[in-house]
């Protein structure tokens, strides 16, 4: 037993990076065992190490906190493509974004054409307002 021990610290004091568990599988003993060993000789317990992660979209280090694939620029931004959708305007033929979730609510209330702005939606609908006006006119006559 004591020959274990001297084995454990002289292979600790020539490789101090080295972790309980793989001195544990060199030696053939349980990782516990090893720490207990290192902890009775004078040593801090060995911190485990990790391995760093990368963003999936720009490659910066993630710092362990962060669980996922992606940084936190990286997952708003990845988040904001998947909920908004492209669109054309009806009048002007721009393309513009809006939410999911808008677009949803106003084909749920029957909307079929999406405008930019209220100045497009307004020169569509002006030739509208004329001919109701028209027809509204004539009718009063």
């Amino acid at each position: 037993m004591r020959g274990r021990r001297e084995q454990i610290i002289k292979i600790k004091e020539a490789y101090p990076d080295k972790t309980g568990i793989e001195i544990a599988r060199e030696l053939g003993i349980s990782r516990q065992r090893v720490n207990l060993i290192l902890l009775k000789g004078g040593y801090s317990r060995p911190r485990r190490r990790r391995s760093v992660k990368y963003c999936a979209e720009c490659g910066k280090a993630l710092s362990n906190t962060i669980k996922g694939n992606f940084c936190l620029a990286c997952y708003k931004d990845d988040l904001h493509r998947r909920s908004t959708v492209n669109l054309t305007c009806a009048h002007c033929g721009k393309e513009f974004i809006r939410t999911i979730g808008y677009v949803h609510n106003a084909v749920k209330k029957g909307q079929k054409r999406f405008f930019c702005g209220r100045s497009c939606l307004a020169k569509w609908m002006q030739p509208k307002w004329i001919e109701a006006r028209r027809k509204e006119a004539k009718w009063q006559n």
